[in-house]
């Protein structure tokens, strides 16, 4: 064999090593591109579903803010309705229990002094 020949051999058992790499090399960067790509199509699919969320989100919250400002118009309403009429009669209350006080301290016996006198049991009696 000639030195020709040999190195002829030479470049041929490399052309065929590159080449082995390089199917190798594709081999498993195509490997890589397709779990890659099913990876994009994951995040893709939630991303999509997380802003459909997150639309729901924002209706959902508009919606409690609608019903707590429609919940406080109508407390301060019945507020309005139901204070003047318990203040109107927590006074009448106040009114009747101090006359009724007054009434029952004019109805009580004294003992001459002004001062009342209790009742009932033998008080007076001496031992």
């Amino acid at each position: 064999m000639s030195i020709a020949e040999v190195c002829l051999m030479i470049m041929a058992t490399t052309a065929v090593a590159i080449a082995a790499i390089m199917a190798t090399f594709v081999v498993r960067v195509t490997a890589s591109l397709r779990r890659a790509e099913t990876l994009s199509d994951e995040a893709t699919r939630s991303l999509r579903r997380l802003t459909a969320l997150i639309g729901s989100t924002t209706e959902v919250v508009a919606d409690v803010a609608r019903v707590e400002r429609r919940v406080g118009r109508v407390a301060n309403v019945l507020l309005d309705e139901v204070e003047p009429p318990l203040r109107q009669a927590a006074a009448v209350l106040s009114g009747v229990r101090a006359g009724w006080g007054a009434w029952v301290r004019s109805r009580r016996p004294t003992d001459g002094g002004g001062r009342s006198r209790p009742e009932g049991g033998n008080h007076d009696r001496e031992p």
